[in-house]
């Protein structure tokens, strides 16, 4: 195998296939990236659950296959100051020059690599904005508990010209909803790596996806493959509060207010008190380790007064993911709601 490519667009592929590879593995060549030299140079990466392919334009020489550390491959690519980089495999070794710089480093053979399938069938638009939009407004309520796997992940449908993705870890549930063309999917729950891959993608505005007993996005020459959870997501629709009329409140002040709140929290005490009565909301926490912090900011209210407690990084993230104009309802000892377009967090209080 021997080929000519720019250095940037080498590096630039073999930097988005960092996120990919496992970095916590008995088998060292899901450390590696395969690289395949025919008419372009086409690069997988894979942890056995998402796959990534990416073809890229070069001189190709001498058409061969080979796998190569992604993470020495970068950092060496990275140092190369040259325009254009030549690789050259003989044996098992990897020669890589660029100007007067030349490297030599080892391979391992093809032989055990991942076969990855690549479907060609069932794919639709959707815009990658709006995709993105999705996940960063679900993926931080997202469980970490191994112990229940449905929710490790965030459930995404199609139906009737909206998709939504759901999120919860138990504590707090967090909804986006966006205008779609007419689009059909199964539900389906896409894990927390998978999605973070996926919001790389959607940096252009229209990208295809299909869903099938897999996920796969695809924009250009780069095709993403998602293993779905197989699991049952919870019914998430029962647990929603009706819908009520919340305290309008200004989105980057309450944000302003929790963190300042927050310097006085940590792990074993990491609550708030809230209480919004006339024309105020009162924010107040208690550290017996730190010390006391309280705040206030102005609202238009004018109700009975309200009182809850909340863990305090739960609401910062609620509503971090919000949009202006945003809305808090508090529901005493049951479920609150941060709700703004296309957007709803429901969190749970606790005890203070």
């Amino acid at each position: 195998m021997e080929f000519t490519i720019k250095k940037n667009i080498i590096l630039d592929g073999i930097k988005n296939t960092l996120g990919v590879v496992s970095n916590k593995t008995t088998l060292p060549i899901l450390n590696n990236v395969l690289v395949v030299a025919t008419d372009k140079i086409k690069i997988i990466a894979t942890d056995r659950e998402i796959s990534l392919i990416t073809l890229h334009e070069a001189t190709v020489s001498v058409c061969g296959e080979t796998t190569i550390s992604a993470r020495k491959l970068y950092e060496l690519l990275r140092e190369i100051e040259s325009e254009y980089v030549e690789f050259k495999l003989i044996g098992n070794q990897m020669t890589i020059t660029g100007g007067k710089a030349v490297f030599k480093i080892p391979t391992i053979s093809t032989e055990d690599y991942p076969s990855i399938k690549e479907d060609s069938e069932g794919f639709f638009k959707i815009s990658g904005k709006k995709l993105d939009d999705m996940i960063s407004k679900t993926v931080f309520a997202i469980s970490t508990d191994e112990m229940r796997p449905q929710l490790s992940g965030a459930y995404f449908k199609c139906a009737e010209g909206m998709a939504e993705m759901v999120s919860t870890d138990g504590h707090r549930l967090a909804i986006s909803n966006k205008e779609i063309d007419s689009i059909s999917t199964p539900g389906i729950i896409i894990p927390k790596k998978g999605l973070i891959e996926i919001s790389k993608f959607a940096e252009v505005d229209n990208i295809e996806m299909a869903i099938s007993d897999r996920c796969i996005v695809r924009s250009g020459d780069s095709t993403l493959i998602v293993s779905l959870i197989d699991s049952e997501f919870p019914d998430y629709n029962r647990i929603i509060p009706q819908d009520k009329d919340g305290v309008a409140i200004n989105r980057d002040e309450m944000i302003s207010s929790l963190k300042r709140i927050n310097v006085v929290s940590s792990e074993r005490f990491s609550s708030v008190k809230i209480e919004i009565a006339e024309n105020k909301i009162t924010f107040s926490s208690s550290n017996p380790d730190i010390g006391e912090a309280k705040d206030e900011i102005d609202i238009e209210y004018n109700g009975e007064p309200l009182v809850a407690g909340f863990n305090i990084r739960y609401l910062i993230e609620a509503f971090s993911s919000a949009s202006e104009p945003v809305s808090f309802s508090i529901n005493g000892t049951g479920p609150s709601v941060v709700k703004s377009e296309g957007y709803k967090c429901i969190v749970m209080p606790v005890n203070l």
